[in-house]
């Protein structure tokens, strides 16, 4: 599961996209997440061995299942950061454009200056 956690995390860190047109395994376009994790079986032996010989009703490869994934880690992420953030100065940037389509996209970045020292 760490390993499918990480795929999340990767493909998040990217903004890019889980899923692709069709998710069959016949298919040419199984999405980013699928594909990481056909690439990973190549070069992990646990990896692969799940995925062979474990029950075929639990992959956790399922759409259902990169959203619970994709929800978990956005919660983590968000308990991380508040409790970073209590008893912080905070800056909060937003801004707006438009890309080449016309359609508005909003940036939002947030700065906060904690009291814990460095271990350097």
């Amino acid at each position: 599961m760490s390993r499918l956690i990480d795929i999340v995390i990767c493909l998040v860190k990217g903004g890019r996209p889980f899923r692709g047109h069709d998710e069959k395994s016949q298919s040419v376009n199984q999405g980013l997440f699928k594909e990481l994790v056909k690439f990973a079986v190549k070069y992990d032996t646990v990896l692969k061995k799940h995925l062979t010989e474990g029950p075929k009703h639990a992959l956790y490869t399922s759409n259902r299942i990169q959203n619970d994934l994709i929800s978990s880690v956005h919660n983590v992420l968000l308990q991380t950061f508040k409790t970073n953030v209590q008893d912080s100065f905070i800056s909060i940037l937003a801004d707006e454009t438009s890309d080449v389509g016309h359609h508005e996209q909003i940036s939002i970045i947030v700065r906060y200056l904690t009291k814990k020292k460095s271990a350097n």
